[in-house]
C-alpha cells in the first residue's frame, strides 16, 4: 500500500520525514518494511498481525501522537484483511512517560503503487 504521511513520525526507533511512503510485509507477515520515495526513508519494523475475515473501510495507518511527535502504531489494511500492530519500542516509551494518553491520527492509503 502507498500513503503520503503529511507529518514527520518515527517507527521502531527511526525517525523520518513528512512524505509519500511504501508499506509491505518483507518474507513474513511479522517484518514490515516501510519504504519512502525519496532516497534515506526506509525503516523495517516488526508486527503482531491480526487476520479478520471481513475488515470495512480504507486502508490507513494509526499514529499515537504525544504532544508534537507522532509513532506509527498500527496499520489496518482493510483490503487484504490485515490488522498489523507495531510493538511499542524504547522511543515510544520514553513519550509515554509524560503523556500516558495520547491523541490518536490517523492517515488513509491507496492499495497497490498508485499515487507516486
Amino acid at each position: 500500500m502507498s500513503v503520503n504521511i503529511p507529518f514527520a513520525f518515527t517507527v521502531e526507533n527511526t525517525r523520518l520525514p513528512a512524505g509519500h511512503y511504501v508499506i509491505y510485509a518483507v518474507h513474513t507477515d511479522h517484518l514490515w518494511r516501510l519504504n519512502s520515495f525519496r532516497r534515506g526513508g526506509t525503516a523495517f519494523f516488526g508486527v503482531w498481525t491480526d487476520q479478520s475475515s471481513y475488515r470495512s473501510g480504507q486502508p490507513r495507518l494509526v499514529f499515537n501522537r504525544y504532544d508534537s511527535e507522532y509513532v506509527l502504531h498500527e496499520i489496518d489494511d482493510s483490503m487484504q484483511s490485515t490488522k498489523a500492530t507495531l510493538f511499542v519500542r524504547k522511543r515510544e516509551k520514553q513519550l509515554a512517560s509524560g503523556n500516558s494518553h495520547p491523541e490518536i491520527a490517523m492517515v488513509y492509503a491507496q492499495t497497490g503503487a498508485q499515487g507516486r
